[in-house]
C-alpha cells in the first residue's frame, strides 16, 4: 500500500508505461460504460514544440480529428497559454482552460476567471519588461505574455547563456510576492502565487462544466493527454478518479522520464491517432502504418 501511494505522488519511468496505441482494448476497458471525456495539452501535445511559439499551429488533420471527437465526447484544452491564442489556433467549439488553467472559458462565452487573475496582471506586465529589457541582448531569447502567466522562453538561447535567463528570473523574484516560478520544457514561467494548478482545473471542469450533477466517477472517465512538467497535477487528479493519463514522451527519452501517468505515445502525431479511435465515424488507427512511419512502437 505504501509503495502505491508513492508511485501515485512520485510516478513510474515513462518506459515502464504500456504504449497508449498498442493498450487502446486495456484503455476502453478502464473507460468500461462510462463517457470518456479528454483534457488535451496544446504544445507538444497537439502540436509539435516549434522555435518560435507563434508558429505552434494544428494541422487540418489534426483540427478535423478534434472537431469529430467533440461531436460526440467533451473535449477541453488545458495549457498555459492564453485563452485568445488557444482559440485562435484552434479555431473549434470547446472549453479552454488558458494560463494553466486560471481563465477558464466555454463555447457559449461563460468564463471563469480565478480571482487572482486581475489582482497580478499589472506584475505580470511589468515582470515582462524587465525581463526584456534585462535579456534583450541575448540572442534567441522570448519572453511570451499569457495573459495570466508570463513565459521566459530560452529554447534558441545559445547553451552557454542559458544560466542567464535562469539567473534574471530568480532575480525577478526575489523580493516578490505575487508571482511564482515554475520549470517546463525550456521555459521558465511566472504564474500568480497561488494554489491553482492544470489538475485543479480538470477537477473544476469535470464538476461544473463536463459532469455537474453526479460524482465524476459514476459516469465520466477523464483522459488527459499532456508533455510537459505541469501536466502532472492533471495526470494525479485523473488517475485518483479512475481516469486515463497519457504522457507524450520522445522514444530517446523514456529512460529519464518519471511520470504519474498511465499510459504513453511517442509524439503529437500518435496523440491524433489515438484520439481518433474515439472520433466519429473515424477508423481505427493502423498500427502498421504508424510503425512505417516513425519506426517500430517500443513498449
Amino acid at each position: 500500500k505504501i509503495e502505491n501511494a508513492v508511485k501515485r505522488l512520485v510516478g513510474d519511468a515513462a518506459a515502464e508505461l504500456p504504449h497508449a496505441l498498442e493498450a487502446l482494448e486495456a484503455v476502453q476497458r478502464v473507460v468500461g460504460a462510462r463517457r470518456p471525456a479528454f483534457f488535451l495539452d496544446y504544445d507538444g501535445t497537439l502540436s509539435p514544440i516549434v522555435k518560435n511559439p507563434d508558429e505552434a499551429i494544428i494541422s487540418q488533420h489534426t483540427r478535423d480529428v478534434l472537431r469529430r471527437v467533440c461531436a460526440t465526447h467533451s473535449v477541453s484544452i488545458v495549457s498555459g497559454r492564453s485563452c485568445e491564442k488557444l482559440s485562435d489556433f484552434l479555431r473549434l467549439e470547446l472549453n479552454l482552460a488558458g494560463s494553466h488553467g486560471l481563465d477558464i472559458r466555454s463555447p457559449s462565452g461563460e468564463r471563469r476567471l480565478h480571482p487572482i487573475g486581475t489582482k497580478v496582471r499589472h506584475s505580470l506586465l511589468e515582470a515582462k519588461a524587465r525581463l526584456d529589457r534585462q535579456l534583450a541582448d541575448v540572442p534567441g531569447y522570448l519572453t511570451e505574455d499569457n495573459v495570466f502567466c508570463i513565459s521566459a522562453h530560452y529554447r534558441c538561447v545559445p547553451i552557454e547563456m542559458q544560466s542567464r535567463v535562469h539567473d534574471e528570473v530568480m532575480a525577478l523574484l526575489r523580493g516578490q510576492s505575487l508571482l511564482q516560478h515554475k520549470a517546463g520544457k525550456m521555459v521558465h514561467e511566472l504564474r500568480p502565487a497561488v494554489e491553482w494548478d492544470k489538475g485543479k482545473a480538470v477537477e473544476w471542469l469535470l464538476r461544473e462544466r463536463v459532469a455537474p450533477s453526479l460524482p465524476v466517477e459514476q459516469q465520466v472517465c477523464p483522459i488527459y493527454i499532456g508533455d510537459d512538467v505541469s501536466d502532472e497535477d492533471a495526470f494525479r487528479f485523473v488517475t485518483s478518479v479512475g481516469g486515463v493519463a497519457l504522457k507524450v514522451v520522445e522514444a530517446a527519452l523514456l529512460s529519464a522520464t518519471t511520470t504519474c501517468a498511465t499510459h504513453r505515445v511517442d509524439d503529437p502525431y500518435q496523440v491524433v491517432c489515438f484520439l481518433g479511435a474515439f472520433a466519429a465515424q473515424e477508423e481505427p488507427p493502423d498500427l502498421g502504418a504508424i510503425s512505417a512511419r516513425l519506426g517500430a512502437v517500443s513498449v
